[in-house]
């Protein structure tokens, strides 16, 4: 039998995707995938190894600082085994290949992410000294029984304060990127998820929005400034809804509700049967807004550190 861990290639890309489905409640999807390796690409740190057992791709394992979700200071780690080769130590020489990064970068903290319905990897991480720190889940909306009729009544509810909307189609991908960038840069800083972390490169947000369908990003205007923002990415046969939120003087205005309310009927529009997000278990005004749609919760992911 021949073990090799080695560097990630371009070629590992479909075995690594498959790997990480392991993991998901969903299909990852090529589009989801190729977005966040764009990400990925631009961040300040990123190391991603894979392990083979006879020239077959049986486990991988990334470390690298996420800007804008890593506190600063600290490596994100993976690690995934197929379910097929797992209890062999697969994992523990994965987690020793990246020791050696670890020592080098000399972070402050490790950060990892379990699936909440996956005792077992959390136990397998907790035996390396992780704790946990807090728990992110799933939520889904079923469209095809979504009152479409309540989405105009939303829209006006809106549209008296003022507000319009529009998607990203009708803005300059070159000349408002910067614009687009500045707000979602100060959105994202409000969020639970992104306490504590550093401020994403424009750079890293200009290659996420340009493999993005500028259709699917749809922004809310007070005038001629950007109020808020809900972006959906396809993940195979449905949707996912990357971002959403709003300015802090134009809340209570009902905008992002509004919002969904129009990537609902967009998506509906386009033949999906659902919708897909995922939230901080602390972030209660975006909590109370998908409860309103409809959503459903789904298994998530606890949250992991270790210092």
């Amino acid at each position: 039998m021949q073990i090799i861990v080695r560097p990630y290639e371009q070629s590992d890309k479909a075995d690594v995707c498959k790997l990480l489905n392991q993991t998901s409640n969903v299909p990852l999807g090529e589009d989801m995938f190729e977005m966040q390796e764009a990400r990925i690409q631009t961040y300040p740190f990123y190391k991603r190894i894979v392990f083979t057992v006879n020239n077959e791709v049986v486990g991988m394992a990334q470390l690298l600082h996420a800007t804008g979700m890593t506190p600063q200071g600290f490596l994100s780690q993976t690690i995934i085994v197929d379910a097929a080769h797992r209890g062999r130590g697969y994992g523990q020489m994965l987690d020793e290949a990246l020791a050696l990064w670890i020592q080098e970068e000399q972070p402050i903290g490790l950060q990892t992410a379990v699936r909440d319905n996956n005792p077992e990897a959390r136990a397998w991480a907790e035996r390396r000294g992780f704790t946990l720190n807090s728990h992110q889940f799933e939520s889904v909306l079923d469209l095809t029984s979504f009152p479409l009729e309540t989405i105009d009544i939303g829209i006006r509810a809106s549209e008296a304060h003022g507000i319009t909307f529009r998607t990203f189609e009708h803005f300059s991908l070159e000349d408002d990127m910067e614009r687009l960038y500045q707000v979602v840069k100060q959105l994202s800083g409000d969020t639970p998820d992104s306490q504590g972390a550093l401020d994403f490169p424009f750079e890293t947000f200009a290659a996420m929005v340009r493999r993005m369908n500028p259709r699917y990003i749809f922004i809310a205007m007070a005038g001629e400034e950007i109020a808020g923002i809900t972006c959906l990415v396809p993940q195979g046969n449905e949707m996912y809804t990357l971002f959403t939120g709003v300015v802090k003087e134009y809340r209570g205005k009902g905008i992002a509700h509004t919002l969904k309310l129009l990537s609902i009927r967009f998506a509906h529009a386009n033949g999906v049967k659902q919708l897909r997000t995922n939230n901080h278990s602390t972030n209660a005004p975006m909590l109370a807004v998908n409860r309103k749609l409809g959503y459903e919760s789904q298994p998530g992911n606890w949250i992991l550190k270790r210092s």
